[in-house]
C-alpha cells in the first residue's frame, strides 16, 4: 500500500515532466515546484520521522512560498507583512504559552492564513485563467481545511481528526499541482 508521502512525492514528479509548455512563466513554475518540494521535506519529518517542530518550520516555507508565488508583484510587501505578523506571534505566544510547538503552530496559522488569503484574492488579479484560480482557490481552502484536522488531531488526540486530515490533504495537492498548468490554453 502507498504511502502519503509516496503519493506526494509522485505529484512532485508529475509537475516536474508536465506543465512545462503550458505554464505561466519561469517564475510561477519555481514558486510552486519549491512550494511543492518543501511539502515532500516537511511530510518526510512529519510523517517518517516524527519531528513535528521540523516539519512545522518547512510548513511555514512552504506556504509563504506559495504565498509569494499567488501576489507576485507585491512579493516584498508579502514578506514583510509575513515578518511583522510572525514577530508579533512571537511575542505574544512567548508571553501566553510557551511550548515551542504551540509559537510553531501559531506561526504556521499566520503563514497558511496568509497564503490563502493571497489565493483567494487572486480573482481580483489577471495571473491566472479563471479555471486555474478555481484550482488554486478549491486546493487552498482543501489545504486549510486539513491543518485544521491537524490541529483539533493534535490537540484533542481524536482518531476522526486525523482521517480527515488526509481527505483533505491529497486532494488539496493535487489541485495545486494541476494549478500549474495553463487550463485554458487552445487544444
Amino acid at each position: 500500500m502507498w504511502t502519503i508521502f509516496e503519493i506526494i512525492f509522485l505529484l512532485i514528479i508529475f509537475i516536474c515532466s508536465c506543465c512545462m509548455k503550458t505554464n505561466f512563466g519561469s517564475k510561477d513554475i519555481f514558486l510552486l515546484r519549491v512550494g511543492l518540494f518543501l511539502t515532500i521535506v516537511a511530510d518526510f519529518f512529519m510523517v517518517y520521522l516524527d519531528k513535528n517542530a521540523i516539519g512545522i518550520f518547512f510548513f511555514c516555507m512552504v506556504q509563504i512560498t506559495y504565498a509569494i508565488r499567488y501576489d507576485r508583484k507585491g512579493a516584498l510587501i508579502t514578506a514583510k507583512a509575513l515578518t511583522c505578523m510572525i514577530g508579533t506571534v512571537l511575542i505574544v505566544a512567548t508571553i501566553f504559552r510557551p511550548d515551542g510547538l504551540y509559537i510553531l503552530g501559531a506561526v504556521y496559522s499566520v503563514c497558511l492564513g496568509t497564503s490563502v488569503y493571497k489565493a483567494l484574492a487572486l480573482w481580483r488579479k489577471g495571473y491566472y485563467p479563471a479555471r486555474n484560480k478555481w484550482l488554486i482557490n478549491v486546493g487552498m481552502i482543501l489545504f486549510l481545511l486539513c491543518d485544521i484536522n491537524v490541529a483539533l488531531s493534535y490537540t484533542l488526540g481524536n482518531r476522526i481528526f486525523f482521517a480527515l486530515i488526509w481527505i483533505f490533504y491529497l486532494p488539496s495537492q493535487i489541485l495545486l499541482v494541476t494549478s500549474g498548468s495553463r487550463q485554458d490554453c487552445p487544444k
